[in-house]
Formats: structure tokens, sequence, C-alpha cells
């Protein structure tokens, strides 16, 4: 297996990050994929052998909190260590800060607690789905 981080946003194809979120978390927009992540802290795409197979990103100050969002791998390549490299990636950028995500999925949950996450008791959110919420 031959995964390559990518941390910079040039020659991005954004339909191609558009199916995999389609694949993953649901229908996105390649315009409005380029503009929010063009827009972000810190990014990582995830290719095997020439294909993408997952994305994340960061929006930051860059020197007190980080949010990370939109982490993604293509099923079919779950559970190969591609997860963990992405999310190490931008642990290392956001080191400096405090790093707050979102796990909408529980079965998430134990893969952000092996990373060092743990549930923070005072966070709160306004937008999310109806049954994100206590």
């Amino acid at each position: 297996m031959n995964v390559t981080l990518k941390r910079d946003l040039e020659g991005v194809d954004w339909q191609a990050v558009a199916n995999v979120y389609a694949e993953t978390l649901g229908p996105e927009d390649p315009a409005q994929l380029a503009r929010t992540w063009a827009t972000s802290f810190a990014t990582v795409l995830a290719y095997l052998d020439g294909r993408l197979v997952g994305a994340a990103r960061a929006i930051s100050d860059g020197e007190r909190e980080a949010l990370i969002v939109g982490v993604v791998v293509l099923p079919a390549f779950q559970r190969r260590g591609i997860g963990t490299a992405m999310m190490r990636a931008l642990i290392e950028d956001l080191r400096r800060t405090a790093i707050l995500l979102t796990c909408l999925e529980d079965e998430n949950v134990s893969f952000y607690r092996s990373l060092g996450f743990r549930v923070h008791k005072r966070v709160m959110a306004l937008g999310y789905p109806e049954g994100c919420y206590v």
C-alpha cells in the first residue's frame, strides 16, 4: 500500500474530493469545497496509488483553538491506517492549539479516542441535524 498525503491544494481535483464525500458524508458541491478548503488552516488529502481515498481539514486561528472537520476515508479503504495518518498530520499542524472535532457516528468515537481525543463537557453546538444533540 503506497499512501501519499498531500498537504497543499495545488492542482486538486475538486470533483474527486466531492466524490469521496458523496460516498461517505453525503453530497458536496465541488466549487464550495474549493472555496471552504482554500480558507482552511490545514488540509490533508490521502492518495493510494494515485487515487484519492481520504480527506480532512482544520479551521483555526493558529494560536488558540482549532476545529477538525470533514474527516473521511472511502469505505473500501478504511481500517488501513489512512485516517490515522491524516489525523496525525493535522494534529501536528495544530500542535499549538486546543483541538475540537465533531463525531456524528458513534462507531468513530473509539478511533478518535485512540488518537488522544476525549469528550469535552463544555462544548455546545448550533446548526447541526436534530439527532446530534443530547
